[in-house]
């Protein structure tokens, strides 16, 4: 922790995410893997050096590197699993930061973030749900999330076709961006989405043990009204 504070106030966050940032589309290779092994570690001792990350442009990078190691795959190699670790942490950090969420989001953080949702095995999932459910929790991402292609629509997806856990998640994550107009006019314009929200709501009441009597648990049907 001492050498990593130490290369922080050097300026070694700089220096490197400048050199990522400038391979741009090259191929990814091991001196990608190195760049990013040292700026996570550097940024786990001070975390005041995620914003020069940002601000530098090398997210975007780091998200290219990412992808290349995506494997749906049960067994990876010890370099997938290690960059994938260090990637997807490092992005849901960024994520956590008020002031370099949008950013974050911008260099396409939401995007790879539904790309690995979409993924039938990945051990990103866990990360990139919570990656996104904080993304999700600024206005600003919320307003510009229907720029992503069938964002929302594949949101929806997620919650006609994923696991009990997904489909909650999915589902809050809708519920942020209902809060937007632009949104809800989208929303209600797919049949399919409103269907599966409503499906999921039954199914949940049906499950629930403290259920009101009048066949609808509150908290989640709540949002349904809302978007309608």
């Amino acid at each position: 922790d001492r050498a990593c504070m130490l290369l922080s106030k050097a300026g070694c966050i700089k220096t490197l995410s400048l050199q990522l940032a400038s391979r741009g589309h090259h191929p990814v290779n091991d001196e990608d893997v190195n760049y990013i092994r040292v700026i996570t570690q550097i940024c786990e001792v001070d975390s005041q050096r995620f914003e020069d990350v940002v601000l530098i442009g090398a997210v975007g990078r780091i998200i290219l590197v990412l992808r290349k190691n995506l494997v749906a795959q049960s067994v990876l190699l010890p370099s997938e699993v290690e960059v994938q670790r260090r990637c997807i942490r490092f992005l849901e950090k960024m994520a956590g930061k008020d002031s370099i969420r949008y950013p974050t989001f911008q260099a396409g953080t939401g995007v790879l973030c539904l790309d690995i949702l979409d993924m039938e095995k990945s051990s990103c999932k866990p990360g990139a749900i919570n990656t996104l459910s904080i993304l999700l929790e600024d206005e600003e991402v919320q307003r510009n999330f229907i720029e992503i292609p069938d964002g929302i629509e594949r949101l929806g997806r997620f919650v006609k076709y994923g696991d009990r856990s997904l489909k909650m998640k999915a589902l809050d994550m809708l519920r942020q961006l209902a809060s937007q107009v632009e949104n809800v006019r989208l929303m209600t314009t797919l049949s399919d989405l409103m269907d599966s929200v409503v499906l999921v709501q039954i199914i949940l009441c049906s499950t629930d043990p403290f259920k009101r009597p009048g066949g609808f648990r509150t908290r989640n049907f709540k949002g349904v009204i809302v978007w309608v």
